[in-house]
């Protein structure tokens, strides 16, 4: 809630992002204890359900009305937001649990006012929203690589943006999902994401600072 106000304080009132994008790392969702999992199905409307072990089993929608922000007293009800993430983890369980929020989302009986994702489909028709590296391997974007030799090219290479931005693109744009046997599925979905990536309207990543001193 205390970003989107801030977002409303910066942008304008009654004014919430339609597009929000995150980077989540496996490593940090387990030092965070899933935070970023949390502010994800947040911005949809959606919680997370428990069994009576305290497992997380599945989700449940939050009803609109819930859905509200306190500005200095002000109350103001918020539209689901639909959100994207980047994210560096082969875990199953919780790629299938963030797939399934924005597939129950999608398929609500709601107004694009008060759905974005219902907003965007109609724009581009594709649920998925995970995405990341071709598979389960850490050999990053090549986007610092192409970085530490940038300085050299400034004012010879006038595409070195767009190159810099193609090549981010091209390693990342493979949507991750799960099958209904629950095995990972990873594909070329260059189209999906160039289109969120157009259309973003925030970008965040949680770290946990102390990780490192504990």
């Amino acid at each position: 809630n205390q970003m989107l106000i801030k977002y409303m304080l910066n942008m304008g009132e009654e004014t919430f992002p339609e597009l929000v994008g995150e980077v989540i790392w496996g490593t940090e969702v387990l030092r965070t204890e899933g935070i970023r999992h949390s502010q994800f199905l947040y911005l949809l409307g959606v919680k997370p359900t428990w069994d009576n072990t305290g497992t997380v089993n599945g989700t449940e929608i939050i009803p609109l009305e819930e859905l509200t922000l306190n500005l200095n007293g002000t109350i103001y009800n918020r539209p689901r937001i639909d959100v994207f993430a980047t994210i560096v983890s082969n875990n199953p369980n919780w790629i299938g649990l963030l797939t399934e929020a924005v597939e129950k989302v999608s398929k609500l009986n709601e107004s694009e006012n008060d759905n974005y994702v219902i907003k965007h489909l109609t724009e581009n028709p594709s649920t998925e929203r995970l995405f990341g590296l071709p598979g389960a391997v850490l050999e990053g974007t090549g986007v610092s690589d192409m970085l530490n030799n940038a300085i050299s090219e400034l004012g010879n290479d006038t595409d070195l943006s767009y190159k810099i931005a193609s090549v981010y693109e091209s390693r990342i744009s493979h949507s991750w999902n799960v099958d209904q046997d629950g095995n990972i599925v990873v594909k070329d979905n260059s189209e999906i994401f160039s289109y969120l990536l157009e259309h973003v309207s925030l970008v965040i990543q949680n770290l946990d600072s102390t990780w490192r001193y504990l």
